[in-house]
């Protein structure tokens, strides 16, 4: 009887910087996955690089074994409209999908002087496979998959005061106005399979994603009527904790003219990452009586980075406008590369009788981290400053 080709799944690390960086801002359009799997206990051993607290595994949509074409628009409030469209088929000898997924509205907030408060995502997904037959003797299979994702939102780190919160939740003050994340994403991997048996399956895999964001958002504010250079200035969580005590501050945050041309700090959070590796899997199952075993062994080599290189822009505010006084230099603020290295190895054996499941594993991780501060004082990177 034909090969189960569809027993062979990998999964690839989709975070920007899972070693040096894991909390780096990013998430996959959910909207375009097939489905979402949470894993808990041991069966989470085989993913990794933390394993303690769960893992979430998107399943991005397959090549189809039939052709399949599908359109689906939704609309609704503030502006959201939802385009996803696909199209794939599979052949004896390979096959294809091609799909996007489109995500904007016009946001709910409500911006001083008004403004854009809203988004748009772009999503671009594309698989191609040649394999053998599925009746072959040994079944294999070569898949590429190339993906680019884009995304755009005026959106804010600033908050309001509890009091203005209560009045109305929706604002957002005119130093916000300029406030925008840009994100670009980039995903590549290329996946052999090979199933040279009933009972075991192989796969070896490549990949590489590359993740850009640019945050421009208020991060701190100056009153300065005397243009005194001791006067320093103060971070917006401040502001709004105390607006009494900020109170010339928290009137440039509501669009007040300020005194000063440095009255606003914009800061271009500016930040990029890569992940790539190789990784395979090996997969072998088999009964013994009613006993059922199935036994799956991986290894992984991985690389990232994160490459911090930000500046602040200032910005005067005359009447709830914001203009802009000073372009900052790159790398002015914060100005470092972290890079990670990691070994990983894991054993996980499931054993089945009749109700009874067991599923014991073993992982190592081999991680080496490091660091280049280049300080505020060396955008070139030259590494000659103190």
């Amino acid at each position: 009887s034909p090969i189960d080709a569809t027993r062979v799944f990998v999964r690839i690390l989709a975070a920007p910087a899972p070693y040096v960086a894991p909390a780096a801002y990013y998430f996959p359009t959910v909207g375009r996955m097939q489905g979402v799997e949470v894993r808990k206990g041991s069966s989470q051993i085989k993913y990794g690089p933390y394993t303690t607290g769960g893992a979430i595994n998107f399943l991005s949509s397959p090549i189809p074994q039939d052709f399949s074409a599908r359109i689906s628009l939704m609309g609704g409030n503030y502006g959201r409209r939802v385009a996803q469209v696909s199209v794939g088929q599979s052949f004896e000898n390979g096959g294809f999908m091609l799909e996007t997924y489109q995500n904007t509205a016009t946001g709910f907030k409500e911006l001083d002087n008004g403004g854009p408060t809203g988004f748009y995502n772009q999503d671009y997904l594309a698989k191609v496979r040649v394999n053998t037959r599925t009746d072959a003797k040994i079944y294999q299979s070569l898949t590429f998959k190339a993906g680019q994702a884009k995304g755009n939102s005026d959106e804010t780190y600033l908050g309001l005061t509890q009091e203005d919160f209560d009045a109305n939740p929706y604002r957002r003050y005119s130093a916000s106005q300029m406030d925008n994340i840009k994100t670009d994403h980039e995903q590549y991997s290329v996946k052999y399979n090979i199933i040279p048996t009933k009972f075991m399956d192989v796969s070896v895999t490549g990949y590489r994603n590359n993740f850009s964001r640019n945050w421009y958002k208020l991060d701190a504010v100056k009153y300065n009527p005397s243009a005194d250079p001791l006067v320093k200035s103060v971070a917006i969580a401040s502001v709004l904790e105390s607006p009494v005590q900020y109170a010339n501050e928290y009137s440039l945050l509501t669009g007040a003219t300020s005194p000063n041309d440095d009255a606003l700090f914009v800061r271009n959070n500016n930040r990029k990452y890569y992940a790539e590796g190789i990784q395979s899997t090996i997969g072998l199952n088999f009964d013994s009586g009613t006993m059922k075993h199935d036994i799956e062994i991986g290894f992984r080599y991985h690389k990232d980075e994160e490459d911090r290189f930000q500046s602040d822009d200032r910005f005067a505010i005359e009447n709830g406008v914001m203009k802009l006084t000073k372009v900052g230099a790159p790398g002015t603020q914060d100005n470092r590369i972290g890079n990670a290295k990691a070994l990983a190895g894991y054993v996980q054996y499931t054993f089945k009788y009749g109700k009874f499941l067991a599923l014991p594993g073993m992982r190592y991780e081999s991680i080496e981290l490091s660091r280049t501060d280049y300080g505020k004082a060396d955008p070139q990177r030259t590494g000659l400053a103190v």
